[in-house]
């Protein structure tokens, strides 16, 4: 019942931040604070540079439509480049267009004439809020102008996000993307999942482990075995996921472990994952081992 109340109330919590708009006043309290709240403008107008420099964020995740959700595109020295992504279930579709004066002319006009550099300066940021609707941009011009702004929980200017679709558009166009380029996501699977095996070989003694994770529901997913001259140890372990590693504690024996006398419960080893690599840290699945450093995967 205390697990159903904390999840209503946090659900609730969160509809109350999404319901706030920006008419609201200066007192109202909002979810996680402000890091930033500045609601006041000064439209940037009559700017006859072109833009030299550009990292602009967008996300819409109310769009039902399998268009654009969001994006992150940077224009710099040599080139203009980002990610566009659409629904999710798809891979985001990256690219890297090669900075040329038609690209930067074309960028530059699109953005002075999109409208939203009369939003110059509005910067509201409430900490906490899921990604709903955000948009964040940062731009310089060849003669000398910077344009800013940011919001996100949706706290937009009236009339912004018609404002934006101009500009994206012509993102969309540059960067040579449609909803068609973006792959369909591949299922997760875990890299835990399947068999993983470890050497101990050190001043002449050497142990085998092998770690074993069922594609399998429920609390008996695992087998350990480990065998050498620090015993042969063979059981039945639950094998979970706690904080990205995966920590497989004893459940049974099999009938041919010559090692049976470690506490039921009690940890075999722990598996984590990094940079691509697989390391074990070997605990009771040979008790006796000398050395508890991490052993890497055999490949």
């Amino acid at each position: 019942m205390k697990t159903i109340l904390t999840t209503l109330l946090l659900m609730l919590a969160i509809a109350g931040c999404n319901a706030q708009n920006d008419n609201m006043r200066d007192d109202d309290v909002q979810c996680g604070g402000y890091r930033s709240k500045n609601y006041d403008t000064k439209p940037l107008k009559n700017v006859q540079g072109e833009l030299t420099k550009i990292y602009c964020t967008y996300i819409d995740n109310d769009q039902y439509e399998p268009t654009l959700v969001r994006y992150e595109i940077k224009l710099d020295d040599t080139s203009f480049n980002g990610s566009i992504s659409r629904e999710r279930g798809y891979e985001s579709y990256v690219f890297n267009v090669k900075k040329d004066a038609k690209l930067t002319r074309t960028i530059s006009k699109a953005l002075k004439e999109s409208g939203i550099m009369e939003y110059n300066q509005w910067n509201v940021h409430v900490n906490g809020l899921p990604p709903i609707t955000e948009f964040y941009i940062s731009a310089d011009f060849s003669s000398g102008e910077h344009f800013f702004m940011e919001f996100n929980g949706g706290h937009s200017p009236a009339g912004f996000m018609e404002k934006v679709a101009k500009f994206n558009n012509v993102v969309c166009k540059l960067a040579d993307y449609s909803p068609e380029k973006c792959e369909k996501s591949k299922p997760y699977v875990s890299p835990y999942l399947g068999e993983h095996h470890f050497t101990y070989d050190k001043k002449g003694k050497v142990q085998h482990f092998s770690f074993i994770v069922e594609n399998t529901s429920g609390r008996d997913n695992a087998e350990v075995i480990s065998t050498g001259d620090f015993g042969e140890f063979h059981a039945r372990c639950n094998a979970s996921n706690v904080s990205g590693r995966y920590f497989f504690s004893i459940i049974s024996y099999y009938d041919d472990s010559k090692i049976t006398d470690v506490t039921i419960n009690s940890l075999a080893g722990i598996l984590d994952h990094n940079g691509g690599v697989i390391t074990l840290e070997p605990l009771q699945a040979a008790p006796t081992l000398p050395d508890r450093n991490k052993l890497k995967e055999e490949k």
